[in-house]
């Protein structure tokens, strides 16, 4: 049974959609967190489960799985963002960023938009909630009230370097197995291993709109800044492929 971590604009639609054609049928389900917490039973014999699911909440589930992901040049994850948010209806700041315009310096000020646009993958895989104990599924205010803190400070706290160094020992152990965008085999060999069919082609599936906006240096340097951790994880996910 596997657990895909989909990191936010790591192509992961793209990737999901080649599980979809190459696994087994009803073999692949998408689980929002809401669901996944209030109706954990629907998933328990799901042969591969993925969704915007952090690790530490897998952590928390039974059965246990083997735990996927894939990892994005940080630069170019951020670039992507950056555009979705300005032209999708469905990211959350849409109409705030029709109205207000702001450059990439504004978001990374920002809090909400800051979290997504700084070393975002290393809090997805390296992140461990602070309540302690949590029962899943929650049960009751306390424990709902745990979970939701939990997912709290996945969008808001700072990301610190024993995120990176978690997401680091389990990516060396195995624990998480990441393969980087940027390296298309990795890719294909994973979507492989978790169909058991030879995928050799993953779909375009591209769901944020062209613009006309280039960044600029600046912009680059400043995305760079702010995604240090990522970029340190970044390379050491390379490393291992």
């Amino acid at each position: 049974m596997y657990g895909f971590i989909h990191i936010p604009k790591t192509a992961g639609r793209a990737f999901v959609t080649a599980l979809l054609q190459n696994a087994p049928q009803d073999t692949v389900h998408i689980a929002g967190l809401f669901e996944l917490a209030n109706f954990p039973d629907l998933f328990d014999e799901t042969r591969i489960l993925t969704g915007h699911i952090p690790r530490f909440v897998y952590d928390w589930m039974r059965p246990q799985r083997r735990l996927v992901t894939i990892l994005r040049d940080p630069v170019e994850r951020v670039l992507s963002g950056y555009r979705y948010a300005n032209t999708s209806e469905s990211h959350p700041a849409f109409r705030a960023m029709c109205k207000h315009r702001p450059s990439i310096a504004a978001c990374l000020q920002h809090p909400y938009m800051r979290s997504e646009f700084s070393n975002f993958q290393t809090k997805m895989l390296g992140m461990t909630a602070t309540a302690k104990n949590v029962e899943w599924p929650p049960k009751g205010m306390a424990s709902a009230k745990d979970f939701a803190v939990s997912l709290t400070e996945l969008q808001y706290m700072p990301v610190r370097s024993d995120m990176l160094a978690r997401a680091m020992m389990l990516i060396d152990t195995g624990r998480v197995k990441a393969a980087c965008l940027e390296h298309n085999g990795s890719v294909l060999a994973l979507c492989s291993e978790m169909t058991g069919h030879k995928v050799t082609e993953i779909p375009r599936v591209n769901e944020t709109l062209k613009t006309d906006w280039v960044p600029s240096a600046a912009d680059i340097a400043l995305i760079q800044e702010h995604n240090q951790i990522d970029i340190a994880l970044y390379k050491y996910a390379l490393e291992r492929i």
